[in-house]
């Protein structure tokens, strides 16, 4: 199979998880606090601080998505813990209650500042009423994709 065929299956795939048409995506990383995580239900790989993944775009909707892939180290310390495989996590960012998006403001001197400008700080309530922050940190320009996830959400 074709790297081109293997995309085109994986936006097929996710679509009929979601119930919507894939339109791009982006690597990212989400970094928050653990007990962000857990609200969230997003699990860490094990020994990682944060939890990278991709941000698939969506004509209706936007989500945080980490495929059930792990490396032989993780599976074997898995295996000796006796812990379940990993399974894949897909989190709906569009329908997060009270969703804030916020880009960092420009630092004067950006250069010495290089995520800065890939940042996207994200604040929300969670199902439980508790008010939860994190970051994506985009792989590109965050302000491109901002302008996305916004056009999304005065959509909805």
């Amino acid at each position: 199979m074709t790297q081109l065929q293997e995309q085109k299956k994986f936006y097929s795939d996710f679509g009929n998880k979601v119930h919507d048409t894939v339109t791009s995506i982006e690597l990212a990383e989400l970094r928050a606090s653990p007990a962000v995580y857990k609200t969230l239900n997003l699990s860490l790989s094990i020994g990682q601080p944060t939890q990278w993944g991709l941000v698939i775009f969506c004509s209706r909707g936007f989500y945080f998505y980490v495929s059930a892939q792990e490396n032989y180290m993780a599976a074997f310390i898995r295996r000796a813990e006796r812990e379940d495989p990993p399974e894949e996590q897909i989190l709906p960012l569009h329908l997060l209650a009270d969703l804030v998006l916020t880009l960092p403001p420009k630092k004067h001197l950006s250069f010495l500042f290089p995520e800065s400008g890939r940042q996207i700080a994200i604040s929300c309530t969670s199902t439980e009423g508790m008010p939860c922050t994190f970051t994506l940190l985009m792989h590109h320009s965050a302000e491109e994709l901002y302008k996305k996830m916004q056009q999304i959400l005065s959509s909805l």
